[in-house]
């Protein structure tokens, strides 16, 4: 399924915005095409970071193809609920007197710390073909894998990759576009679709694009 944001993207920079604002010939079959041309030129370059919620074990993660499973978490939060019981008088509850203040910057300051030491006490595991195994198993648990992009959203947003992407998808969008334009010649008319200029601005576009991802910018 296509990204919201990468929808989101070509729709703007090639549809505009405002009263300029014109319908892009893009239906959901062409963004995820757009996408999944996209991912095949980044998947040799780069490997995503995918968070996944477990509430048993072991866990079947062969519908994620993970390369390698990075670390499971314990994300059990009764002790941080007692926290809020008394940061604000019960679950759902709040308590507005003399020291609620101080009580909630006192909540405040113990979730930073809480959430940071549950992140930190990972779980024993152990990984045999795609299955996981989690030893002392509680009632929720993160695991973070290393994936192949299989969705924009496997594309870390901090990463150097990410504009690289929305660049490449933008790039494909053109050629898609125009290509459907192309196909309609409105005779007599002093204004033509700009069919052939999509076209030839989103192949040239896209080999520029991979010539970076090969080039000395993205070496890892």
């Amino acid at each position: 399924m296509q990204s919201d944001e990468l929808k989101k993207h070509i729709e703007t920079l090639l549809g505009g915005t405002g009263d300029n604002k014109v319908k892009i010939e893009l239906a959901t079959e062409d963004f995820n095409e757009i996408e999944k041309a996209t991912l095949a030129q980044i998947a040799p370059y780069y490997s995503g970071r995918r968070f996944v919620v477990a509430d048993s074990s072991p866990v079947d993660l062969s519908n994620h193809e993970p390369i390698a499973v990075v670390n499971v978490y314990d994300t059990s939060d009764e002790i941080l609920l007692s926290a809020e019981d008394f940061a604000f008088g019960g679950q759902n509850i709040i308590i507005y007197n003399s020291d609620f203040t101080q009580r909630y910057a006192s909540y405040v300051a113990y979730k930073m710390l809480y959430k940071e030491y549950q992140f930190q006490k990972a779980q024993n595991w152990k990984m045999i073909g795609n299955t996981l195994y989690i030893h002392g198993f509680n009632r929720q648990t993160l695991i973070e894998m290393i994936v192949n992009p299989r969705t924009i959203s496997d594309v870390e947003k901090n990463s150097e990759f990410y504009p690289w992407v929305l660049d490449y998808a933008l790039a494909v969008a053109k050629e898609v576009v125009g290509r459907k334009r192309s196909k309609y010649i409105v005779e007599g008319s002093p204004y033509q679709l700009d069919g052939d200029r999509l076209i030839s601005e989103g192949l040239a576009e896209q080999e520029a694009l991979k010539d970076k991802l090969t080039g000395d910018i993205f070496v890892i």
